[in-house]
């Protein structure tokens, strides 16, 4: 799996209920139903579905939701979430976005919802 597809997926909410019963299949053995139920009621195409398996098989948690994704951005590419947080606080949302997805690989739906995440959490604190 190339780095860009692992921070792809790990920055794409999975409900919990779809991670459990994806690491239980994965678990019997059967990593084509796991990646099956893990497309089902995501956002995750076939290929970040695959990838999500693989790292639910490491033990790999991923998030359940935007804010968690949040997290696991600032862990993984504390540069790019500064950056991408400056824009969004500044009222550049388009741009950030863009950023966002130029850096990550995400697609525009979850790039943007990251953003809005972003400018949520800044709200609140």
């Amino acid at each position: 799996m190339s780095t860009d597809a692992t921070i792809r997926t790990r920055l794409t909410p999975v409900p919990r209920p779809a991670q459990e019963a994806a690491r239980a299949l994965l678990r019997d053995g059967h990593r084509t139903q796991a990646v099956v139920r893990l497309r089902k009621g995501t956002d995750l195409g076939l290929r970040q579905a695959a990838a999500a398996a693989d790292l639910l098989a490491e033990d790999v948690r991923l998030p359940a939701s935007h804010q968690e994704a949040i997290d696991v951005l600032e862990e993984l590419l504390p540069d790019v979430h500064r950056e991408v947080a400056a824009m969004a606080r500044g009222g550049d949302e388009v741009r950030a976005t863009r950023l966002l997805r130029q850096e990550t690989g995400v697609g525009l739906v979850i790039g943007y919802q990251l953003v809005s995440a972003l400018n949520e959490r800044d709200r609140s604190a």
